[in-house]
């Protein structure tokens, strides 16, 4: 076993324990090579947890042989691995409650009320041990017991204030018992000391609405000390209310939980389809009995035709075939009524083409997340998938549960449910073992209610339910945003970027992976952040008259280190005075970018790095916009054909700071009405060096 030989390990332990087969240490290294050897079938399995068997009959007071036996079990898997993960690890705890992996390894199996009751009981025979209290309370929480948890979660964080598991649980329990004051207080200490043994509590309680780019992220291997970070970055993500003092998002999602958690709780979370990614790839595609049951009960409405589409594009073929020729589906239907149980259907040997009724454009659930499909949501969760889209989503706006044909008795299932929410679509579940036609029967590897998209609408939906998440709270303010950076010139690490809201009042952040930024709140619909160059998510969020509005938009921040170099664009309404500053521009900033016919438009920039002689710069900046009906289009353009073009050398003292303010004021007799596109470059003359070009898109009225 050492050299990793593990054939010739199982077969030397096989011929030992033929020999001495009271010997408890035998089976054990048997069970432990035999499941390390594998195999391509289950027999390997079912050898392992013989021999374990054996070795926990042989010596029932060893803590290892049940360990054995229930890795064996989740092995297994299925409801016969349930039923021993069960039996073995409560044993285990029973003999050694912190014995290695036994409490996860308990947690990856169903586990009903019942069943967090009898651990409790075995538990609580260990209750001076601190960490055991700590399961205590998890268990407590699953059950609702939150007065139970508290008390011991209190009398824990008395030994040690800083502990963030403890926190965390109790913030849970605080949270799903709507105590949202205290909730907040404990998880933001709990989140303050994640970086510290236990924070990956925070992980596993939020892993459930992660994206798949956050799950990688954190499967990369996220360092302790990166874990504040990281999870201050995952809920600022996610903050439905910047203008707000708390992140109402962290409740909401505790709320969820307590409702998944009682309502839809993954009955078989050691299936093979849940538990392994090999067999969720081979029964990914739906059965043939799936798709003849969807055809059948969901394609079609009555009277009258398919619903959409892409279900018209199924019938002709594939139920042309079942009821002769494609003539009229509801007159030809030959199918008998009473006589067998919904969802079974005797179909007359030889009616079916499997290779009409295969799905015609290719797609699983496979194409749609692999990232989720290989960790495993519900086993990390504790959810089915109905639970998992009311974490990440809140309840449906609609919930349909059955098939629409009420007339069919094959359709009378209640293992079909349609849920419908607005901007998304329907997302649709089912059990696939719920059907049978013929032979051709329905996968037996769930046990429970599946994402099973039948038609492009449903893949695009579950699509947005397994890789997203949003917030129940009400965003209803259309507004536009836009960025401008600068050097900052007080630190040449940071940039500045400054962001305009074109209504209301302005929150905004810069939230990296492992740096969430604070929130900037400007009343006048501008704030300014300061960050060092990378990429990021701009959150901003527009309040006017008290409605609110959100947006989320992926940016890069720039590094003015590389010289000589120029900031983006500020356009204002002309006013006089003295030379514009970047103060001056902010106060007078046109922050919907659409300017008055007749307006002088002012222009202004900042340069920096450019090379000087005896204290003097020298540059040419050229001036150049056009008329266009489709920006995004005409930005990519490397020139505009018919641009009006406006070129200067500039020559002046060099600025104190190496920052040159370069602006123009644009008269309205060149600027008829209309959206252009303006864009200004310039080139170091002393230096012979470009510094860049800056654009930017307005519009005259």
């Amino acid at each position: 076993m050492a050299r990793g030989d593990w054939s010739r390990a199982v077969d030397l332990a096989r011929d030992y324990t033929s020999r001495h087969r009271d010997d408890w240490r035998g089976w054990l290294v048997q069970g432990n090579a035999t499941l390390r050897r594998g195999g391509s079938d289950n027999a390997y399995r079912v050898a392992a947890v013989i021999a374990f068997r054996r070795a926990t009959q042989l010596a029932p007071d060893r803590p290892e042989v049940w360990d054995g036996y229930g890795r064996a079990g989740l092995e297994l898997g299925g409801a016969d691995g349930e039923s021993i993960v069960h039996d073995a690890y409560e044993r285990v705890m029973a003999l050694a409650p912190l014995y290695p992996g036994a409490w996860k390894n308990w947690l990856k199996a169903y586990r009903s009320r019942a069943d967090r009751e009898r651990l409790l009981h075995i538990l609580g025979r260990h209750d001076s041990i601190p960490e055991v209290r700590a399961h205590i309370a998890q268990l407590l929480i699953e059950n609702e017991h939150y007065r139970r948890a508290d008390a011991l979660l209190d009398s824990l964080l008395r030994l040690d204030s800083l502990q963030p598991e403890w926190l965390a649980l109790r913030a849970q329990s605080a949270f799903e018992s709507g105590d949202t004051t205290n909730g907040s207080e404990f998880y933001a200490r709990a989140l303050a000391h994640a970086d510290r043994p236990g924070g990956e509590m925070l992980w596993h309680q939020a892993i459930g609405i992660a994206t798949p780019g956050e799950i990688r992220a954190w499967q990369a291997g996220i360092p302790a000390s990166e874990r504040p970070g990281f999870m201050r970055s995952f809920w600022a993500r996610r903050n439905p209310d910047l203008f707000a003092a708390i992140n109402e998002r962290i409740a909401e999602h505790f709320a969820r939980l307590r409702v998944a958690r009682r309502e839809f709780q993954d009955t078989h979370p050691l299936s093979g389809y849940e538990n392994r990614p090999l067999t969720r790839a081979l029964y990914a595609k739906p059965s043939i009995a799936e798709q003849i049951f969807y055809q059948r009960c969901e394609a079609q409405q009555y009277p009258g035709g398919p619903r959409s589409a892409a279900d018209q594009s199924r019938l002709p073929s594939a139920m042309g075939t079942l009821v002769g020729g494609g003539e009229d589906i509801l007159a030809h239907e030959r199918w008998a009524h009473g006589i067998q149980p919904p969802g079974y259907l005797d179909l007359e040997p030889d009616s079916v083409n499997i290779g009409l009724l295969d799905m015609p454009y290719g797609r699983d659930i496979r194409d749609i997340d692999t990232t989720a499909a290989a960790m495993g949501y519900n086993v990390r969760t504790g959810l089915d998938d109905r639970g998992l889209t009311y974490l990440r989503f809140g309840p449906p706006r609609r919930r349909i549960i059955g098939s629409p044909n009420v007339d069919d008795q094959f359709c009378q299932l209640p293992e079909l449910e349609h849920w419908e929410y607005d901007d998304i679509g329907d997302v649709r579940f089912f059990l696939p073992e719920a059907v049978n036609a013929g032979a051709m029967a329905g996968w037996s590897t769930t046990g429970d209610e599946v994402y099973r998209p039948m038609n492009e609408r449903q893949f695009d939906a579950t699509e947005l339910v397994m890789t997203r998440d949003r917030t129940s709270i009400p965003a209803p303010l259309q507004f536009g945003v836009w960025t401008a950076q600068f050097a900052d010139l007080a630190d040449s690490g940071l940039s500045d970027v400054l962001v305009t809201s074109t209504r209301g009042e302005l929150a905004a952040a810069l939230d990296g992976t492992l740096s969430p930024g604070d929130a900037s709140i400007n009343r006048s619909g501008m704030a300014e952040l300061h960050s060092k160059p990378g990429r990021y998510m701009l959150l901003s969020q527009a309040q006017d008259s008290g409605v609110l509005g959100r947006q989320s938009i992926p940016i890069i921040v720039r590094s003015f280190k590389h010289l000589p170099a120029v900031s983006d664009m500020l356009l204002a309404p002309a006013w006089s005075g003295g030379t514009p500053t970047r103060a001056g521009m902010l106060a007078h900033l046109q922050r919907t970018l659409v300017f008055a016919q007749g307006s002088t438009i002012r222009t202004y920039l900042e340069i920096y790095g450019l090379r000087s002689d005896s204290g003097m710069v020298r540059y040419q900046v050229v001036y150049q916009w056009v008329r266009t009906d489709h920006p995004e289009r005409d930005l990519q353009l490397t020139s505009w054909p018919g641009a009006t073009r406006l070129g200067f050398q500039r020559e002046r003292a060099a600025a104190p700071r190496g920052s040159e303010i370069e602006t123009l004021d644009i008269v309205p007799a060149q600027l008829p009405r209309g959206r252009y596109l303006l864009r200004v470059g310039i080139q170091d003359l002393l230096a012979g060096l470009s510094a860049g070009y800056s654009s930017i898109a307005f519009e005259v009225r």
